[in-house]
């Protein structure tokens, strides 16, 4: 499976109308909830990442991936590295299988804390007849209060050509540590991957694509969350030897 940034000739398009991103990225907004419990993180204070797939019948599957990462630093240090790390644009960033075509932010309720964004992107698979255009709406927001931070974010990923839905949810909180709570904390992440019932049941055609697309955001997200897990451990053994 790939993102490809130049569709073939034969792909089919559907023409949207920018007017219809500012209400679904306000949709998305207005469901995005801080207040998720996460799995007690008990006494080890190790650094974990895992993803699980899980049946929720009728052949559907979720992707569920969570970690946990113990750092050295304030959880406002930590806070800060997630922030930049989020709402970074640099397009070097992306990987040349997942390539964007077409990246912007809405103009609306841009601010410190809040960020949306549109991107269009196309998949190319030897089992696909053609190109598949795919269009994701994200929105994501961090808080913050005095020991605490949140980040929740929320995507929608639309493939029109087969009438598909995806969404996936994320949730990353950064608390103290109990041993050292002012000078270290731990940044616990877990996301969540669906594919939205057609209520009819899935085609055959829809199945095949389903699966595919399900198995790159799943291996995108992944890479991302991976290099953000990296990302906190290089920067906090960078200050430290900066420091020392």
């Amino acid at each position: 499976m790939a993102f490809v940034a130049q569709p073939q000739p034969r792909v089919d398009r559907p023409f949207f109308q920018t007017s219809t991103d500012e209400p679904m990225l306000a949709e998305l907004s207005s469901n995005l909830r801080a207040d998720l419990v996460l799995p007690n993180r008990g006494d080890t204070l190790t650094v974990s990442f895992s993803t699980q797939a899980k049946s929720n019948g009728d052949r559907e599957t979720r992707i569920e991936i969570t970690s946990s990462t113990p750092l050295a630093c304030s959880v406002q240090e930590a806070g800060r590295l997630l922030w930049h790390y989020i709402t970074r644009q640099d397009a070097s960033s992306h990987e040349p299988d997942f390539n964007i075509n077409q990246l912007q932010s809405s103009k609306k309720a841009q601010t410190p804390y809040d960020r949306r964004c549109v991107a269009h992107l196309f998949i190319q698979n030897g089992q696909l007849d053609a190109p598949h255009y795919v269009k994701a709406l994200g929105v994501y927001r961090k808080y913050e209060d005095k020991n605490r931070v949140h980040l929740v974010a929320q995507a929608r990923w639309l493939v029109p050509a087969d009438g598909l839905e995806f969404v996936d949810k994320h949730w990353t909180v950064i608390e103290p540590s109990p041993a050292e709570p002012e000078h270290s904390c731990i940044v616990r992440t877990y996301y969540l991957l669906e594919v939205k019932s057609p209520g009819m049941g899935f085609t055959h055609q829809q199945e095949s694509t389903r699966n595919l697309v399900m198995r790159a955001i799943t291996e995108k997200s992944r890479q991302i969350l991976q290099l953000m897990q990296n990302t906190f451990l290089d920067q906090v053994v960078e200050s430290s030897m900066l420091s020392s």
